[in-house]
């Protein structure tokens, strides 16, 4: 028989045999306002990162796929955790991959934006109209991450 150590009391033994024999059918619920403006209200309440919103780095979202509406829901997500999105748009021709361009410093917003979308990443040598550009492609047209 394989062995094995812990640092777990008998206490804590007996805690855990009790808690995974509770069979509770209790089951939680949330219930969400029915305006949509409200919805958003409480999530940038629960959600919100001070550090992105501290940062105030500008971004700029563009669709560059053929499906509608994806950089308007990519600013939604992005807001509702208190990034600084200043223009959202569709690009006139379509791209394959999407991307991150960012100016300056990687700073705590491009890595949180990076971890969300998983984009590649790529330093811009100057400014544009904004510190973040995020491209969204054809290779995310069918996005369930924001």
């Amino acid at each position: 028989p394989q062995q094995f150590t812990t640092d777990m009391t008998v206490y804590d033994s007996i805690r855990l045999l009790f808690l995974s024999q509770n069979k509770s059918s209790k089951k939680d619920s949330l219930v969400l306002p029915q305006e949509q403006k409200a919805i958003d209200l409480l999530i940038k309440k629960m959600f919100r990162n001070e550090t992105i919103v501290n940062e105030d780095t500008t971004i700029q979202i563009i669709n560059a796929s053929s499906t509608l509406g994806l950089a308007a829901q990519l600013e939604r997500a992005l807001t509702n955790q208190g990034a600084n999105v200043i223009s959202v748009k569709s690009s006139s021709t379509l791209e394959k991959e999407s991307s991150i361009r960012y100016y300056g410093k990687k700073t705590k917003t491009v890595t949180m934006v990076h971890k969300l979308l998983g984009y590649p990443l790529t330093v811009m040598a100057k400014e544009r109209v904004a510190e973040i550009i995020i491209t969204i492609g054809e290779d995310s047209k069918n996005a369930t991450n924001f």
